[in-house]
């Protein structure tokens, strides 16, 4: 994976093994926790509930690019969860997108073929965004080490008597870790909640029922049971981070192949959850899969038929809970406010762009209506 190491470092929490990766995730892990992401839960609901607001006061409430209303919202969370201040400004976040969305699909376009070779005015690009990325980071930190209140992930990254390269990459790791499958998995669920109504009005009456006229609080996200539902489908179908890679630590066999030690796996998470051998027509969209009842197809299912954070213990992705909480917390707050349905130019058969993560290959533009105070 050396095509993204300009981004991250080379010693990044991506890249090492052995006692030295465990010891950095015992330390980060701790920020992401259960009970420590149920402290940002009030984090995430004043997020969603400014979004609801802005998207409340909107001109042209027909024609919203949700995956813009997403990335800022996941953006948020993790930056001011995680780093404090910086991305409660939506400048810094805009600003942030725009390099994103330049630098990534370097990386994807170059998974198989490597960067752009140097000298080229491609890789002085390329190289020149790293900078301006790196450039953010140092300014995270900054604002952090002045202004900066709450001791956070960041504190523990500083602390790791880790080269300035390596502290950038890990904070970036965590960062787009956080907010890409969050913005992402948002974005496919309002395009699935507006594909089918009869879903979207299941939501809503089960917010209706769980919550009745009080806020979200953190003891009613267990018990919106058929959103977790179709947020797992959502992951499920749309896989978006369709592959795990990891390194064997020793000579092996898997059924029955010799593995050399060093050799880097790669996990088909996406061809699993999509696979026949383990759902019933795997191409449809039915979040009732995953129903938890004693005869459920979920109780008679392999468990690794559906890992979108990985398998392997240590090395999954380690902001499983976090991202839940987000996604429970921000899809309930809008679905709860707002109808949602396709605007005219959003297929209603939307493909899957493939790559180190997917998306949608098209826009998803949708049509908002305020719903009526319950």
């Amino acid at each position: 994976m050396s095509f993204i190491s300009p981004v991250f470092g080379s010693r990044s929490i991506q890249f090492v093994n052995g006692p030295e990766a465990r010891e950095r995730r015992r330390k980060y892990d701790m920020y992401l926790r259960k009970d420590a992401v149920h402290s940002h839960f009030y984090t995430f609901k004043q997020i969603a509930d400014e979004t609801t607001c802005q998207l409340g006061a909107l001109e042209d409430p027909d024609h919203v690019t949700i995956y813009d209303v997403a990335f800022q919202m996941a953006c948020r969370a993790v930056g001011v969860a995680l780093f404090e201040e910086y991305f409660s400004h939506d400048d810094n976040i805009l600003t942030f997108k725009a390099l994103y969305e330049q630098f990534w699909p370097v990386l994807e376009k170059n998974f198989t073929s490597g960067l752009p070779e140097e000298g080229m005015d491609e890789s002085e690009h390329f190289y020149s965004i790293v900078q301006d990325v790196h450039h953010i980071v140092r300014s995270m930190i900054e604002d952090h080490v002045t202004s900066g209140t709450d001791r956070k992930f960041i504190d523990v990254v500083m602390e790791s008597n880790l080269d300035q390269t390596t502290v950038y990459g890990d904070i970036l790791v965590y960062l787009v870790g956080g907010f890409h499958s969050v913005s992402t998995t948002l974005t496919w669920c309002l395009y699935h909640a507006a594909l089918y109504p009869q879903m979207q009005t299941r939501i809503h009456g089960e917010l209706s029922h769980v919550l009745g006229r009080a806020h979200i609080q953190p003891s009613a996200l267990p018990e919106l049971k058929y959103l977790r539902w179709f947020i797992d489908e959502t992951l499920r179908l749309r896989y978006v981070a369709p592959v795990a890679t990891r390194l064997s630590g020793n000579n092996t066999k898997i059924q029955g192949y010799h593995v050399p030690e060093q050799t880097q796996i790669i996990h088909a998470l996406g061809v699993v959850m999509n696979s026949e051998t383990y759902w019933e027509h795997p191409e449809r969209f039915n979040p009732e899969r995953f129903d938890t009842s004693e005869n459920s197809d979920k109780a008679k299912r392999s468990p690794l038929a559906f890992c979108p954070f990985g398998f392997a213990g240590r090395r999954m992705c380690p902001g499983k809970a976090f991202f839940y909480d987000e996604a429970l917390i921000f899809l309930g707050t809008l679905i709860r406010a707002f109808e949602f349905s396709l605007a005219p130019e959003t297929p209603t058969n939307m493909a899957i762009t493939e790559g180190l993560l997917t998306r949608p290959r098209d826009k998803v533009v949708l049509k908002i209506k305020k719903r009526t105070c319950e």
